[in-house]
């Protein structure tokens, strides 16, 4: 293994790992006693990159397969046992708050596309899968994991079936890695040990492998649902999800009567924007591969209402990405999207993108989109441009214009950085399916910042930041201008404080705002807590915003969540002078087991009230059973009961 001392003198290459092929698997349950780990390819010395130094305690992996799965192992070593943290218990959520390792899979060993397994010290398991939409176990693999306590850290053992990696058959080689969480230092270290920062295409290289050639069948995910309702009669829907891997790793998807209603969609906040937020996709359809599709200022998929049907394939081959949706709408409606990008290498890309909607009784209208991304390893630091450019063409006046966007920034630990971009939108720009919150502007914002770690001292981390920026319209008059100045400090007792204070103008208004916010509990799973508050001046008001969140676990399997909101804008008229919200939200969850759990969530907003419950059970089999009442995204609280069963074949 390389020390660090030569990694700060030569480039570093992708280290090889051998793959070893045992004939006897593992026994996963955390204790690294089997024969196989003591033939697998055998990796150390991990290295904390944001800092260019070694880890502060040492750690060691392992690999080696079988015909049907990939087996990992570590062994987290910790002088300071008593202080390992393992409070989460519910798998597949953010371990972030944990001690907890993760071995990394790139199945077409490009540095792109990451699978990451990760385990907590008590054996919680949490996975990321790349361009996934769906939680169902049937639709994204079961994987199987165990960890053990021993005197001196913890030990996890992981088995991932070959089966539910996308790659090409003819695959000779994955990108495998490791990392380990050390909470209380806030220290994520890496093996292979990278310098100045964590990259995906440095990942080490298991080769030789010679798997069986995979024989994929499309995997069919029917469901029916039942809904009684007290102003309606009782109704049933039904509808059917396709999910097929191709050999060339190409995924596809088919959807049919999709249901959506009853997903809990983003509560949106009620502080002050001139302009509509943009929120959040939770519809799987739309959520799977979304990363193959062009950028929101063409491609906004909230634009699209919900669909009777749709298709979408994306993938990746070699150098070239590729994402192609099409969706068919109540009222004949249809929208298509398909996006091409080629890497001209790990750092920089080319991309290309079209999208078109027809609707009847709109023009129809279509969006282009091209795009630029470079990146230059500097250091610590590094370089990185954009561009981008999209135009518009709709059938009938109007609607036929351009944008452009350009942005450089130099940003990097220890690093004092800075950002200027330029953005313009010709009036004419019409992008029906995009997010153009403004569509005639042009203009510039710039900005500096910088920021450091330390060990040892009540301070963790701080950084800070400055901007400028200016826009005006196509006419010349002013849409807006402004400058914003912020700092940011991380303490080691597991709190955080944020001050912040801008100044600018949208004409008519001129405003100002100070906004100041401290959150606790962050080395805490679910006890994490935040208050913001923000006054000055918005929109001809004077303005106040505050907002309050507490996470809270009386018992181990249950767990509560508010968060409040409150809004104030006094004009200094005559009449009703005043402008006062609220709005209040409170989520509940109560986990029967590992596969099992009933939840409620109540949203408050200025005295309307919409409670919604649902048990939910999804085993590792997928048939998904669900009993739900009300609607999650209604205004008030609906009466209603559903039942919905879903199971895959």
């Amino acid at each position: 293994m390389a020390g660090l001392g030569s990694l700060a003198a030569e480039e570093i290459v992708r280290p090889p790992v051998a793959a070893v092929v045992v004939a006897q698997p593992p026994k996963v349950d955390g204790v690294l006693d089997d024969p196989c780990w003591k033939q697998a390819a055998h990796v150390d010395g991990f290295v904390f990159p944001t800092e260019n130094r070694p880890a502060t305690e040492p750690t060691e992996g392992w690999v080696c397969l079988d015909d049907s799965f990939l087996y990992a192992a570590i062994y987290a070593h910790d002088s300071k046992p008593d202080t390992i943290l393992q409070a989460i218990t519910q798998r597949q959520v953010d371990l972030g708050r944990d001690d907890y390792v993760s071995f990394y899979v790139d199945p077409v060993a490009n540095g792109v596309e990451k699978y990451a397994f990760s385990v907590n010290p008590r054996g919680t398991m949490s996975d990321a899968i790349p361009q996934i939409g769906s939680d169902n176990y049937a639709w994204k693999g079961v994987w199987k994991a165990a960890a053990k306590r021993v005197k001196d850290g913890y030990c996890v053992e992981i088995a991932i079936p070959l089966k539910m990696l996308r790659y090409r058959n003819g695959q000779t080689r994955f990108g495998v890695g490791f990392m380990r969480n050390l909470e209380r230092e806030e220290e994520q270290s890496f093996w292979p040990p990278m310098r100045d920062r964590y990259e995906s295409h440095k990942l080490g290289i298991l080769e030789p492998l010679a798997l069986k050639p995979r024989h994929n069948v499309p995997l069919f995910m029917p469901y029916v649902v039942g809904r009684l309702s007290e102003k309606e009669h009782a109704t049933v829907q039904a509808g059917l999800d396709v999910r097929h891997l191709f050999g060339t790793g190409v995924m596809g998807l088919a959807t049919l009567n999709p249901d959506f209603r009853n997903i809990e969609d983003v509560v949106d906040t009620i502080a002050f924007s001139y302009t509509p937020r943009q929120l959040g996709e939770t519809r799987p359809f739309f959520g799977e591969g979304s990363g193959f599709f062009p950028g929101s200022g063409t491609w906004y998929s909230r634009q699209v209402p919900n669909i009777i049907g749709g298709l979408k394939t994306y993938g990746r081959m070699g150098r070239h990405d590729v994402g192609l949706l099409g969706t068919w709408s109540d009222h004949g409606r249809l929208d298509a999207v398909g996006n091409y990008v080629f890497r001209l290498n790990d750092d920089a890309s080319l991309s290309a993108g079209m999208v078109w909607r027809d609707a009847p009784g709109d023009p129809t209208n279509v969006a282009l989109s091209g795009g630029f991304h470079w990146f230059e390893p500097m250091g610590t630091a590094g370089l990185s441009a954009d561009a981008s450019v999209r135009q518009s063409f709709t059938n009938g006046p109007g609607g036929d214009g351009n944008t452009y966007y350009g942005s450089l920034s130099y940003s990097g630990n220890g690093h004092v950085g800075g950002w200027v971009n330029y953005n313009q939108v010709n009036p004419s720009f019409k992008a029906l399916d995009g997010y153009v919150p403004d569509a005639d502007l042009r203009g510039w914002s710039t900005g500096i910042q910088g920021g450091v770690r330390s060990q040892g001292h009540l301070i963790q981390e701080h950084s800070w930041s400055a901007s400028v920026s200016e826009y005006l319209r196509s006419d010349g008059t002013m849409l807006s201008n402004g400058a914003n100045a912020s700092l940011y400090a991380r303490y080691r007792f597991g709190m955080n404080t944020t001050l912040s204070a801008y100044v600018g103008q949208r004409p008519p208004h001129h405003d100002w705002s100070g906004t100041a916010s401290v959150r606790w509990g962050l080395e805490s799973a679910y006890d994490e807590g935040g208050l913001s508050v923000t006054f000055g001046r918005r929109g001809s008001g004077d303005y106040f915003y505050a907002r309050l969140d507490q996470g809270w676990q009386p018992m181990d399997r249950l767990l509560f969540s508010l968060a409040s909101e409150y809004t104030y804008r006094y004009f200094g008229l005559g009449g009703d002078a005043t402008v006062s919200r609220t709005q209040n939200l409170l989520t509940a969850s109560y986990r029967l087991d590992d596969f099992s759990a009933v939840s409620a969530r109540l949203v408050e907003r200025a005295g309307d009230i919409n409670l919604f419950v649902a048990y939910r059970m999804s085993p590792l089999s997928g048939d998904n059973l669900s009993l739900l009442y009300g609607d999650p995204n209604a205004r008030t609280t609906k009466t209603q009961v559903q039942t919905k069963l879903t199971w895959p074949f």
